[in-house]
């Protein structure tokens, strides 16, 4: 059996701030797999050396995955945040109402026809 303190599971990589695509580029096979003798899943138990997670994570590698993965987290968020003021707009305008004048038909006989353009 090993010592759990020593390795972390892929969930617990992913809580440190991994994604699956960062741990297959940049740990590659996990240092331990096998059964899980505690439970049974069909699933092998794969475990990855803390040292070894700790010592990818100081890499110029490692920090530049990270910063594109924030920088992709930060493109979604402005994504929804410009979403938002759309809807918001839009609403506004739904609610603003529309004034148009009401013309006899004297004037509106006299008045050449529309072109369609504004």
């Amino acid at each position: 059996m090993t010592d759990r303190s020593l390795y972390v599971s892929p969930a617990g990589v992913r809580r440190r701030g991994w994604t699956d695509a960062m741990v297959r580029e940049l740990l590659g096979l996990p240092d331990v797999q096998g059964r899980d003798p505690r439970r049974f899943t069909p699933a092998p138990l794969r475990l990855y050396l803390l040292a070894r997670v700790e010592a990818v994570e100081r890499t110029p590698e490692f920090t530049a995955a990270s910063s594109a993965l924030v920088e992709t987290h930060r493109t979604a968020a402005v994504g929804v945040l410009a979403e938002g003021r759309r809807a918001a707009v839009l609403a506004a305008i739904r609610t603003e109402p529309i004034l148009v004048p009401r013309l006899p038909a004297a004037e509106l006989e006299r008045r050449p026809p529309a072109t369609g353009t504004c």
